[in-house]
């Protein structure tokens, strides 16, 4: 069974076996709004420019909007839009770029420029929430776990060798056009009540989705507009980050 099977028949399980019970539950709608930092894990935050999965991600900001609707007192439905952002370790970054193009520059006459971007994704995402009091009516230990959409835009990866006596130009990049994926999130926290009507929250939450894209190795003449393509390979990079917010939860 694939991963994206268990989390489907997970969530339907889950919603199957409380729907007997919504009858006596209190409904009750809640909006929240957190923010905070994103650190990157595993392959995505390294900044090996050895390997061809690096993702060379730095930590970051993210931010979520939640919809809640609590069917049944300890779990809910939940609707969220999930956005993060990382910059990028650009020595690194441009190491590597150096490294995969390096049968194609010649170092002695080349005059080396680059381009190097930011991480960017965007996620509209369902699932479950659980709750379970540790001060009843007051403080609540919060689960929840996620699926959707990955709308990511890879950090943007170039560099322009242009040789200083033939003046042909090489070009090293990556396909930063918008990838869509399924992703993965699970959350784990502490929630207060402030007071009837308002809730704070303190939340760690773990976030994966592919984010594969081709780069490309291609050259151009001088005076022509000719492109020649030299090389086109698959990176195979996977957006995996720990995110730590803080917000506000409002009982509508």
């Amino acid at each position: 069974m694939t991963i994206k099977t268990k989390i489907t028949a997970t969530i339907t399980i889950l919603l199957l076996f409380v729907s007997v019970q919504s009858m006596s539950a209190r409904n009750k709608f809640h909006a929240g709004i957190s923010m905070g930092g994103v650190m990157p894990i595993a392959e995505f935050g390294s900044n090996n420019p050895l390997s061809i999965a690096s993702g060379f991600a730095k930590p970051g900001f993210t931010m979520n909007f939640d919809g809640d609707y609590f069917f049944h007192n300890r779990l809910a439905i939940s609707a969220r839009f999930h956005f993060g952002q990382t910059t990028t370790d650009n020595e690194a970054t441009y190491q590597w770029l150096q490294n995969v193009t390096s049968d194609y520059i010649d170092n002695n006459n080349d005059s080396l420029r680059n381009n190097i971007g930011n991480w960017y994704w965007s996620s509209p995402l369902l699932g479950v929430k659980v709750n379970y009091p540790i001060v009843l009516n007051k403080i609540y230990i919060d689960g929840g776990i996620f699926s959707g959409l990955n709308i990511s835009h890879p950090s943007s990866q170039n560099l322009r060798a242009i040789n200083k006596v033939t003046k042909k130009e090489t070009y090293s990049q990556n396909n930063t056009n918008t990838i869509y994926s399924l992703p993965l999130m699970i959350d784990t926290g502490i929630r207060v009540l402030l007071n009837p009507k308002m809730q704070i929250k303190a939340q760690a939450s773990y976030y994966r989705a592919k984010s594969n894209n081709e780069h490309y190795i291609y050259t151009i003449s001088p005076g022509s507009s000719n492109i020649e393509k030299l090389e086109t390979f698959k990176v195979k990079n996977t957006i995996e980050t720990l995110n730590i917010t803080l917000g506000l939860i409002y009982v509508l």
